[in-house]
């Protein structure tokens, strides 16, 4: 079981800009070992699957992951991502917090121990903050003795418990897994719509309904599935030139 959490950070000042971060950190249950945990400029869903991928990577896959009821950790988007990966997403109950107490506790370290240092030994930017937090965490936290622990450090029993984990799929472009998926009906115009835009698909998928496969951070990829098929990649539809009407001269 791990858990994932948000917490306000410091505010850091860029010369003339004020920059508010936030942690967002995983927690192994067992061991109070932190998978990953990294400081953010804001806490939208792209910095939580961010921080999600970087642990799997880095530490291997939970069989469950524990989170509150906040909107990023309940929406579809999540779901899929803990389907894909055989994650059973679970939430705690409402008004109970305690039943997230031991992610807490680390938010609580976190704060009077490294945060506290950064009165003395200020960083100047997101880069700084989290390279030093990571220093801390690895040398300091992940290595002192924990008295809930009989005095192991949290990776020492880690080492101890989670040889079983399992780790992402090395035969395949993992984060792939991490894609957010709609389903459509293609117009007879070969277009859909997603997110307020239009897509070109192809011609021969007129009238069926299709399954787009896409990163909604980066608009860079957005794959066409057909019948659980890959089919092609969509393609920004040029409004003018779909609309345009062609005559025999034009292919002259």
């Amino acid at each position: 079981l791990w858990m994932a959490d948000i917490m306000d950070g410091p505010t850091l000042r860029l010369g003339q800009r004020v920059l508010r971060t936030f942690l967002f950190a995983t927690l192994d249950d067992c061991s109070r070992l932190v998978p990953h945990a990294e400081y953010y400029e804001n806490e939208k869903l792209r910095c939580l699957l961010d921080c999600l991928q970087q642990a799997f990577a880095c530490r291997g896959l939970p069989e469950k992951l524990y989170t509150d009821q906040g909107k990023i950790f309940t929406c579809s988007h999540l779901r899929l991502v803990c389907a894909n990966l055989r994650i059973h997403l679970l939430h705690a109950r409402p008004y109970a917090a305690w039943s997230k107490g031991k992610i807490e506790r680390f938010f609580q370290t976190a704060q009077k121990d490294f945060e506290a240092r950064l009165r003395l030994d200020p960083v100047h930017d997101l880069d700084g903050l989290n390279t030093s937090f990571w220093q801390w965490m690895e040398s300091e936290y992940h290595r002192r003795a924990h008295s809930a622990l009989g005095g192991q450090s949290p990776a020492q029993r880690f080492a101890q418990k989670t040889t079983g984990l399992r780790q992402l799929p090395v035969d395949t472009d993992w984060q792939r897994l991490f894609l957010a998926r709609a389903t459509r009906r293609v117009r007879l115009d070969a277009t859909v719509s997603l997110e307020g835009n239009l897509w070109e698909v192809p011609v021969h998928l007129r009238g069926r309904q299709i399954e787009l496969h896409y990163d909604p951070f980066d608009w860079s990829r957005v794959e066409v599935w057909y019948r659980q098929s890959f089919a092609a990649l969509a393609r920004r539809c040029d409004k003018h030139l779909n609309a345009k009407t062609y005559s025999s001269r034009d292919y002259e």
